[in-house]
């Protein structure tokens, strides 16, 4: 979705990011501040310290029996029940960059209405905007 070269993996925002079950979008973690790498009415690409949210793997818990989704909102607003857009995870790698190892996670937009889905993404670049 997303054709980068390694120079192009800089940080345009912040977002927040926790995985939450398929069937009723119930948080199976709590959320962790990712990078903005890209975003757009497809998906995203999120740049993440560590591959790790409460101990689980995001690779891990994408392959493993329970379906799941990656939520993302602006950071911080997941617990106040603001729009937040789900997207399966499509592509997860190691970065080695020159200040240290990333981890890149691209999703793809899911579930929801497009106007639901328009409102979140409003809102998270509209956050990405202020920063």
């Amino acid at each position: 979705m997303f054709a980068q070269r390694p120079s192009d993996w800089r940080i345009i925002g912040q977002a927040g990011l926790r995985m939450v079950a398929l069937d009723d979008a119930r948080p199976l973690t709590s959320q962790v501040k990712v990078g903005v790498n890209a975003i757009n009415k497809k998906g995203a690409v999120l740049i993440l310290d560590s591959p790790f949210i409460d101990g689980s793997h995001v690779l891990m818990d994408v392959h493993n029996i329970i379906p799941k989704l990656a939520q993302v909102a602006p950071w911080g607003e997941q617990q106040e029940g603001g729009p937040a857009l789900s997207g399966e995870v499509v592509r997860f790698d190691r970065l080695e960059l020159p200040d240290g190892v990333r981890f890149l996670v691209e999703l793809l937009w899911t579930g929801g209405s497009s106007e639901q889905r328009q409102q979140a993404l409003k809102r998270l670049q509209q956050a990405e905007a202020l920063r």
